[in-house]
């Protein structure tokens, strides 16, 4: 490599060359706020970078700033470290008074040469950034908190800097929304109990609580009866219902008693409708216990298990006198049946 004189001024401040240059000959007179200049028209400042670009091909120098003095390094191997980063921005969502949202990764790695160490920061009391420092390849765990907030649009700014390397921005904003008031109400004259993802309602009567966002609600009936369906803001019959509070809303849980004639004693009773669906959900080996009451038919016995139906209970299931009549047919396709007290016509 041909000689290289570098004159520095000590009244002026060294930038940093991030970028390698290549020259056959370089006199540099000053270095000042607009980079590096040349005596020779042959080499020019180009932007941000300062990279010395000569027209020609020659030998290969790369520079940088280390320590408060510029070095002139043979090839390209010394290059500064570079700050990447994934996501670019982060969006966080949340509601007043509730719960805060989920915290987000933001992922810091060095696609540049020789070894990075970062530093992060920012500025909103609101945001919270750990760790805020690091070495080559990390994470930071970003979290937004609501507590306080009124309902607007928040925004900051999380800078990542490193020792030669270009200084980077990640954009963050806060949407804190407004909460509207769920009203649930229940009807029938069945019970059981109403929850809500995220939580706030858990209870068999009526209640009302206030959410943001998306809410799902889950029916689950009381031993003795059965869910029958919603109304008002959400429908259906599906023991899970779904609607957005993005205005108050009153929904009704309606419950029906179901007669508690056919049960399955499993820990704690299990009723049933009638007895097929008493033969579907049972195990082999076990007894389904029926009321002194007329039941009709047909009964398929096809899922390949052993059950027993023991019949003459009274209605509370606390002794047996006569028998329970099954008006048929019955068909054993598959496993065994074992009557107790059960007449089939």
């Amino acid at each position: 490599m041909k000689n290289h004189t570098i004159h520095l001024l000590a009244a002026l401040s060294v930038l940093a060359l991030a970028a390698p240059c290549s020259a056959s000959s370089i006199t540099v007179s000053s270095i000042g706020p607009g980079g590096l200049s040349s005596s020779s028209s042959a080499y020019r400042n180009q932007g941000s970078m300062n990279h010395l670009s000569p027209p020609e091909t020659a030998t290969t120098a790369a520079y940088r700033h280390s320590g408060g003095y510029l070095h002139a390094l043979a090839g390209t191997g010394d290059l500064l470290p570079a700050i990447s980063f994934s996501p670019t921005d982060l969006l966080f969502t949340g509601f007043e008074g509730a719960a805060d949202p989920a915290a987000q990764p933001l992922n810091i790695s060095n696609s540049g040469g020789s070894t990075l160490t970062w530093s992060a920061a920012k500025s909103a009391s609101w945001l919270t950034i750990t760790p805020t420092s690091g070495s080559d390849a990390g994470q930071i765990t970003v979290a937004a908190a609501v507590a306080g907030l009124p309902p607007g649009t928040y925004t900051d700014t999380i800078t990542i800097s490193g020792i030669g390397a270009k200084t980077v921005s990640v954009g963050v904003t806060l949407t804190v929304g407004v909460r509207h008031t769920l009203s649930l109400n229940f009807s029938g004259n069945g019970s059981g109990i109403v929850t809500s993802t995220p939580g706030g309602i858990a209870i068999n009567t009526n209640t009302s609580a206030a959410f943001g966002g998306e809410v799902t609600l889950h029916a689950a009936a009381a031993d003795g009866s059965a869910f029958t369906s919603w109304s008002g803001d959400c429908t259906g019959a599906a023991v899970d219902c779904t609607v957005q509070m993005d205005s108050d809303k009153v929904i009704t849980a309606t419950f029906t008693h179901i007669a508690q004639d056919i049960r399955i004693i499993r820990g704690t009773p299990i009723y049933f409708t009638g007895l097929q669906s008493a033969y579907d959900g049972a195990l082999t080996g076990e007894i389904i216990q029926t009321a002194n009451i007329y039941l009709s038919g047909p009964l398929d016995l096809n899922l390949g298990k052993t059950v027993t139906i023991s019949g003459g209970y009274t209605n509370n299931f606390t002794s047996r006198s006569g028998s329970t009549t099954l008006d048929g047919p019955v068909t054993v396709q598959s496993g065994k049946l074992i009557v107790d007290q059960l007449v089939i016509r």
